[in-house]
């Protein structure tokens, strides 16, 4: 983010694994050998390939397929849902929507870093009243809904590198 920027970070989420509940091949776990075989759904609202799952893997020489890439959550999760293809997503937005869509939450068979969902903002707006308002509302939201945070999370769902991040600017 360009320097000037604000940000207030709101709670931590982490990823899991979905798959359809009926999935032909993958159990209660799932196994690396099964992560790479499977076809996957990648969520990629800009268009772009390259997320952290797929930095992770390269540096250990592996690759996994993406068979699908999407603009959306929520579209992801319907392909997961209707395939035998394997979704990677915040853990809390699946966890809302698996039951409804028939979905199963597994364990990434990678271990795959917390990261802090933020509020960023311009610092003209930092003291307009009208959006002081609407953040402090979203940080109480944010306290009442997903208290939990975890201090090593990344700051970018794209850094590799949790411990290169730096704390959130007030």
């Amino acid at each position: 983010l360009p320097p000037e920027l604000r940000t207030r970070a709101l709670f931590t989420d982490r990823l899991v694994c979905v798959v359809r509940r009926d999935h032909p091949v993958i159990g209660e776990q799932l196994s690396l050998d099964q992560f790479l075989a499977a076809s996957h759904i990648q969520v990629a609202p800009r268009g772009q390939s390259g997320e952290y799952i797929d930095m992770l893997l390269a540096r250990q020489g592996k690759e996994r397929v993406v068979s699908r890439q999407v603009p959306f959550l929520h579209s992801a999760l319907a392909l997961a849902a209707s395939t035998d293809d394997v979704l990677t997503i915040s853990e809390r937005l699946a966890a809302q929507v698996a039951p409804t869509l028939g979905l199963r939450l597994l364990e990434p068979p990678l271990e795959l870093e917390p990261y802090t969902i933020s509020l960023v903002w311009h610092p003209r707006n930092q003291n307009a009243p009208g959006h002081v308002w609407l953040r402090e509302l979203f940080a109480r939201a944010a306290v009442e809904e997903a208290p939990s945070k975890s201090e090593e999370a990344r700051k970018k769902l794209d850094d590799g590198d949790s411990a290169a991040s730096a704390p959130p600017r007030k």
